[in-house]
């Protein structure tokens, strides 16, 4: 397997996009990243913004907090067919953002679950938007969940298939298929 054949995704809580742009790019960059799910850019808007020819698109209503991005390296930013901005009660909702690309019909979602002490109807409506999106995506799609779920783990680890689903498999990079 080559690395033409290989489509490198990662995630990152980065805290703050401002002024980190270019840091997550040359991290891109270094680690050989070629797709970035990005939470908690503290970006307001729904947009895309270009940083040394990496697509950086986003969604984000409050500079103090949420907003997510997907970062797309320079081979890939022809690729987006698709953007999922998903909206509640006609009003953007920053904490779940999705792409569908042109590389071997692929869906990627970068999320930013509720913390821990937000309320429970916060928590809920974040995984109904999450559904909303899985559910939106074809069954011929190979789908990408990645992001800060904020999730918590206990000590007995039986209910791991529970959590994460039956259908959870690891992967190798081999999209080619």
């Amino acid at each position: 397997m080559t690395r033409t054949d290989c489509l490198r995704v990662g995630s990152l809580n980065v805290g703050s996009l401002n002024s980190r742009s270019h840091e997550v790019v040359d991290m891109m960059k270094r680690r050989r990243i070629d797709v970035l799910c990005v939470q908690e850019t503290k970006w307001v808007g729904k947009e895309s913004r270009r940083t040394d020819g990496y697509q950086i698109v986003f969604v984000g209503t409050d500079k103090q907090g949420n907003g997510v991005a997907i970062c797309i390296a320079p081979r890939n930013t022809g690729t987006i067919v698709e953007l999922i901005r998903p909206e509640v009660d006609n009003v953007l909702y920053d904490r779940i953002f999705g792409v569908k690309l042109d590389v071997k019909s692929l869906g990627i979602v970068s999320a930013y679950a509720p913390q821990n002490g937000l309320k429970q109807q916060e928590k809920e409506r974040f995984y109904e938007q999450m559904d909303k999106i899985v559910r939106s995506m074809s069954k011929s799609e190979m789908l990408v969940v990645a992001g800060d779920f904020n999730g918590h783990v206990g000590r007995k680890m039986d209910s791991l298939e529970y959590m994460v689903g039956e259908d959870m498999i690891s992967l190798s990079c081999d999209i080619s298929k």
